[in-house]
């Protein structure tokens, strides 16, 4: 696997499994790939060694998804491959994942805060899995972008995730409040 990310851009890039797009986000670039049996054969879950082995020569970071475990799927992956860790969560709509009409449907989930304490769990390792390596730490950053965007549930899930974390100023909009009177609490 030849990722070269020196000449393709100035930024940290990032390999996402199985989406459809490069983005650019300053300061950082998504490169898509979709690369059936790096997860190995036969249904075996993870990245095959020499896969995670080229990312961290690269350190391009890999992006590790949270979405309905289906099929081949890489539910539940915390590879950490360069000094920034990455992790999307999707939501876990089972029902609408490949039979929604549209985005809003595949992404309306509002995961319960017993359903995020493992994710969070799963960061806090991720931020040691950095720190071990000297070089990485003056760089050292986690991202987690919550993706269940639909009727404001990734704004929910992302406060709640941040309170399991135990980052304290979490401002919470009164009409975010409204909706989902939880994050009163």
């Amino acid at each position: 696997m030849a990722v070269d990310n020196r000449s393709a851009s100035a930024h940290p890039v990032f390999v996402a499994p199985g989406c459809g797009m490069n983005v650019h986000l300053s300061p950082y670039d998504i490169r898509c790939v979709r690369r059936l049996g790096w997860n190995g054969r036969g249904g075996r879950s993870g990245i095959l060694p020499w896969v995670l082995r080229a990312l961290r020569e690269q350190e391009t970071a890999w992006v590790n998804i949270d979405e309905p475990r289906l099929g081949a799927s890489l539910h539940g992956t915390d590879y950490v491959t360069a000094p920034i860790a990455y992790l999307r969560l999707h939501g876990r709509n089972y029902k609408k994942w490949f039979n929604s009409k549209n985005r809003d449907e595949r992404y309306d989930y509002l995961y319960k805060p017993d359903e995020l304490e493992p994710i969070a769990k799963s960061l806090e390792g991720m931020a040691r899995r950095i720190e071990k390596e000297p070089s990485r730490r003056q760089k050292k950053k986690i991202l987690a972008a919550t993706n269940n965007h639909y009727k404001g549930q990734a704004a929910v899930n992302a406060i709640d995730l941040k309170r399991l974390l135990g980052i304290k100023d979490n401002p919470v909009p009164k009409t975010l409040a409204q909706a989902y009177p939880r994050l009163m609490r």
